[in-house]
């Protein structure tokens, strides 16, 4: 019985802040996270049946592919 990896995920993120003047300004952020192969050996052990019918050993398990998303906009104002 093989093991489970040490990776969990890699993550790459970027933000940009434009001033608008001494006491507003605006910043954009995001970053994106992909399942390394620790993620991706105990996203094997889930149950994805989203319905929740099923049992355990029935079920399709999750294969830990898709990338999760954060985004967010920040709008402030210093006085």
């Amino acid at each position: 019985m093989g093991g489970i990896h040490t990776g969990e995920y890699h993550e790459l993120g970027g933000s940009w802040q434009w001033t608008l003047d001494t006491h507003f300004d605006i910043r954009l952020a995001g970053n994106v996270a992909f399942a390394a192969d620790g993620y991706r050996d105990l996203a094997h052990l889930a149950n994805c049946n989203y319905g929740g019918a099923g049992a355990y050993a029935t079920s399709i398990p999750c294969r830990g592919t898709t990338p999760a998303l954060h985004a967010e906009a920040r709008f402030r104002a210093r006085f």
